[in-house]
């Protein structure tokens, strides 16, 4: 648990050293937090959702959107992942990821799970290492289209 939570700090302040406060607020199943640049580079935003030791996060850090994973589980720095995304039963979206540090993987960033998010109950993610070695984790995405205004003031979704 203590990981856990590690995790969700890292998720939720990864950015600047030079921020000003944080905010933090529920809404539906995500924690959602925002965190403006004191000198204008861009905030941090995100929103995380997490179940049984998974961490899964839209994020907008210095106006670049991505998506992270956190993980309980040790991972390798720099080690390269395919990551496959679905809303309910929508379209699957592929994207490349790496990890950024011992517990959380930065994966590449597409609007079409951010549009899809306001609507949907259930969000589906799919890890795959580079020597095939996979695993899968549904997450519960109540409260998606309250949460997602305070990541997309700073990354406007784009087509």
């Amino acid at each position: 648990m203590k990981k856990l939570a590690m995790t969700l700090a890292a998720l939720a302040l990864f950015g600047s050293a030079a921020q000003a406060e944080t905010k933090h607020k529920m809404v539906g199943n995500w924690l959602v937090s925002s965190q403006d640049d004191a000198f204008d580079k861009g905030g941090t935003y995100s929103m995380i959702t997490g179940n049984e030791g998974v961490m899964f996060a839209i994020r907008c850090l210095q106006k670049t959107p991505t998506f992270a994973i956190g993980s309980e589980e040790k991972l390798t720095p720099g080690q390269t992942f395919t990551v496959k995304l679905r809303i309910d039963r929508g379209d699957i979206v592929e994207v490349s990821a790496y990890a950024l540090s011992e517990h959380v993987i930065q994966a590449e960033n597409d609007f079409k799970i951010w549009k899809a998010m306001a609507g949907g109950k259930e969000l589906a993610v799919h890890l795959e290492n580079e020597i095939g070695t996979s695993e899968e984790h549904v997450f519960k995405i109540a409260g998606a289209a309250a949460a997602l205004p305070t990541v997309t003031r700073e990354c406007p979704i784009t087509d």
